[in-house]
């Protein structure tokens, strides 16, 4: 994770904010992170709004709690990722690409 992102986590004030960066630089840093979500702020007291709140979430956010349910999960992976993190998210793998069996097997939990 960016160095930014780790000052932010620990940032109880709007001073300590202004120690972190530029609003543009800390911004951009965030925007990076929760892409596809955004946060717009012009002054440093927006700014610490938005971080305070995504601070109380960002645990959350990181653990697989995030998504209201699998299938959620799986439509936001099938939509917003590609390549390795899509199929790390999915849970395929190579073997279920080369056993005709196995993926069979596999896809029966998504057909729930």
């Amino acid at each position: 994770m960016d160095s930014i992102l780790n000052k932010l986590k620990s940032c109880n004030s709007i001073e300590l904010l202004r120690t972190v960066g530029t609003i543009e630089g800390i911004v951009k840093a965030i925007n990076k992170e929760i892409y596809p979500l955004t946060v717009n702020a012009l002054t440093y007291e927006e700014l610490y709004q938005a971080v305070n709140k995504l601070n109380k979430h960002w645990d959350r956010v990181e653990s697989d709690d995030y998504f209201k349910n699998e299938n959620l999960k799986y439509i936001f992976a099938l939509t917003h990722m590609g390549g390795e993190d899509r199929n790390k998210m999915l849970r395929l793998t190579d073997e279920l690409y080369e056993n005709k069996d196995k993926a069979k097997n596999g896809t029966m939990k998504f057909q729930k």
